[in-house]
């Protein structure tokens, strides 16, 4: 397995968890935390265009960053 590979499952991991974890923010985030995944999967399965990948793998980044932010936050204060 390539280094890359590796990296894909790891992000894979660190998604499911952050999705599973914001439910302790708002139950609407793990739906849109599973929703984003499940619709990146899913284009990339039907081999459409590149740049909806990359804009949706730019979106659901900038979610989870968001959400791993929002559990830090939560725990702290």
């Amino acid at each position: 397995m390539s280094f890359r590979e590796d990296l894909d499952i790891l992000a894979h991991y660190l998604s499911g968890l952050l999705s599973c974890l914001s439910v302790l923010i708002h139950p609407v985030l793990s739906a849109v935390g599973f929703a984003g995944f499940l619709l990146y999967e899913m284009s990339e399965a039907w081999g459409k265009d590149a740049w909806f990948d990359q804009e949706l793998r730019e979106f659901m980044s900038g979610f989870f960053i968001g959400v791993a932010v929002l559990l830090v936050v939560e725990a702290v204060w």
